[in-house]
């Protein structure tokens, strides 16, 4: 059975940290997929999509 594992662990602390800041900015696109999550609510951003100006 053949390993699927690299054996060498690197680990570039400088770009785990740099990259770990930039995840915090992650917040309110979490938010805005967790509200787009309900059925009802995508449906209506999809028909503003599709129309200029709709009463919803």
């Amino acid at each position: 059975m053949a390993k699927d594992m690299c054996e060498v662990v690197c680990v570039d602390e400088e770009k785990v940290r740099a990259l770990k800041g930039q995840m915090e900015d992650l917040q309110g696109v979490q938010q805005l997929f967790k509200a787009l999550a309900d059925g009802t609510r995508l449906k209506i951003i999809y028909a503003l999509t599709l129309e200029e100006e709709l009463c919803v």
